[in-house]
């Protein structure tokens, strides 16, 4: 007797449900000479569109190629997203970025939300706010990958 494989749908929504949860992420992106480059950032997925600043290394490879990978720290409950990144001001975050970053992240000393908007009028001209709308995602649970294994597509994808 073959296994039963969850649906689709059920594991997409268990995906964007843990990265949505998730305080640390890994970001995948391409230096200019095709060189991998991943490193841990802050972000919130609001809206199946992942919501994240950064700086450096990143902003250069962004600049560049503006496709990205986003995973969360688990490999035993697996969820990746992937999809094309935008680059905006920090002053054009939608309210629900700002409100969503406020409530995940916490100055453990003083107890005050964070501020995304404190980014905005940086001297540090390579600090950029992005968004990375999901274009595919991948999710699995170890242990039980021939019935998990799930790969999606956003709806008007190609």
């Amino acid at each position: 007797m073959g296994r039963s494989r969850m649906p689709v749908e059920h594991m997409r929504e268990r995906a964007l449900s843990r990265l949505r949860a998730t305080t640390s992420y890994w970001l995948a992106t391409t230096r200019p000479d095709g060189r991998p480059h991943s490193m841990p950032v802050w972000g919130v997925l609001v809206d199946d569109e992942f919501w994240f600043g950064t700086g450096g290394q990143k902003v250069r490879n962004l600049r560049h190629q503006p496709y990205a990978i986003v995973h969360h720290e688990s490999p035993e409950d697996v969820a990746i997203i992937e999809g094309l990144v935008e680059r905006h001001l920090f002053e054009d975050a939608p309210d629900a970025v700002v409100a969503a970053f406020a409530q995940k992240y916490v100055n453990p000393e003083t107890g005050e939300p964070f501020d995304l908007l404190e980014g905005e009028g940086s001297e540090d001209e390579e600090l950029w706010l992005y968004s990375l709308r999901v274009r595919v995602g991948h999710a699995w649970l170890e242990g039980a990958f021939l019935e998990t294994q799930t790969r999606w597509e956003a709806h008007g994808e190609d």
